[in-house]
């Protein structure tokens, strides 16, 4: 997405930096959660990256993740984690290293 006026093409500040990509910070957030006792679930994951992402957004003015986040039946996922976790859990929590 690229803005245009008369002299200069002006890019979203937003598309000129990426903070992180998404798989790693959703290893970050389950490592981290499992560290203090507190294992999630992978929606759990999904409703927490949408808040990353939205407070990024609302505060920073930039994306957090690249990805996007889809609206579905039981909340926001952002479908690349939310895949790669169901298929490599190996109990109703998440247990990533």
């Amino acid at each position: 997405m690229v803005y245009s006026n008369r002299r200069n093409i002006i890019k979203p500040h937003w598309e000129v930096s990426i903070v992180c990509p998404v798989l790693e910070l959703a290893k970050y957030i389950v490592v981290k959660c499992v560290k203090d006792k507190h294992p999630i679930s992978n929606l759990q994951l999904q409703k927490i990256l949408y808040y990353i992402q939205r407070e990024f957004l609302q505060k920073l003015g930039k994306i957090a993740f690249p990805e996007s986040i889809e609206a579905w039946q039981f909340g926001p996922v952002v479908s690349s984690v939310y895949y790669l976790l169901l298929w490599s859990r190996s109990d109703a929590h998440i247990n990533m290293r």
